[in-house]
């Protein structure tokens, strides 16, 4: 109770520096390419970090090592298999993305299969994403407003509003190093959680019950 007012400092702290990302990169967004691609400029290792931070949602964060220390493991399954999965496409999908593709995968549909294919595929996308987005935003709402004590509903607009925010106004470029700034502060958090668990027990038993508590039922919730 004591650190809430730090926790919510490091909370403002982080989404304002969100909205200076997109401020930041909303100048060099002067074209189409430039909005959807940056330029095709971004380098290596911040890609690479975006899609870690990408493939790294609140649900894979906090509702699946809250399960397994309530004891079911089963979920490390897919974790697993998305080592398998990220080889295929790197050595087969990428390559062939970067040769036939323009913009867009939906781009392609078009060229290669019709108009219909691209507005169903890009539409099956939005449909999917938003319905999983609304469950992935409710739990790091619901972990915010654990640790500064504010209302939920106020988290979920605030949230919403800054990555639209962001996203809108720096285009993929914005997306990407917000992107770099997320999985810089995860991989600070895995450290962290890693190091108190083994070498603090009492605090890392504090920890262990905090993450157990709110996501047994998320978790759940989520694989329905």
């Amino acid at each position: 109770m004591g650190f809430r007012w730090l926790d919510a400092t490091v909370v403002v702290a982080y989404m304002t520096s969100m909205i200076a990302i997109g401020l930041r990169f909303a100048r060099r967004q002067t074209t189409t390419e430039a909005y959807f691609v940056a330029k095709r400029s971004i380098p290596a290792w911040a890609l690479a970090m975006s899609l870690l931070a990408t493939i790294i949602s609140a649900i894979t964060f906090i509702a699946y090592p809250g399960a397994g220390y309530a004891g079911n493991w089963s979920m490390l399954v897919p974790g697993i298999m998305v080592v398998v999965v990220l080889g295929f496409v790197g050595a087969v999908i990428i390559p062939f993305y970067r040769q036939a593709v323009g913009m867009s995968a939906y781009e392609y549909f078009e060229r290669r299969f019709g108009y219909l294919a691209r507005a169903y595929s890009s539409g099956a996308f939005v449909v999917g994403s938003f319905s999983k987005m609304a469950f992935v935003v409710y739990l790091l709402a619901l972990t915010i407003a654990s640790v500064t004590g504010w209302r939920l509903e106020s988290v979920v607009v605030g949230v919403a509003a800054i990555t639209i925010f962001y996203t809108l106004l720096g285009g993929l470029d914005a997306v990407i190093w917000a992107d770099v700034v997320q999985g810089f502060i995860l991989l600070c958090g895995v450290v962290y959680v890693l190091d108190t668990c083994s070498f603090d027990h009492q605090e890392g038993r504090r920890l262990c019950s905090h993450l157990r508590e709110p996501t047994t039922n998320s978790t759940w919730a989520a694989r329905r």
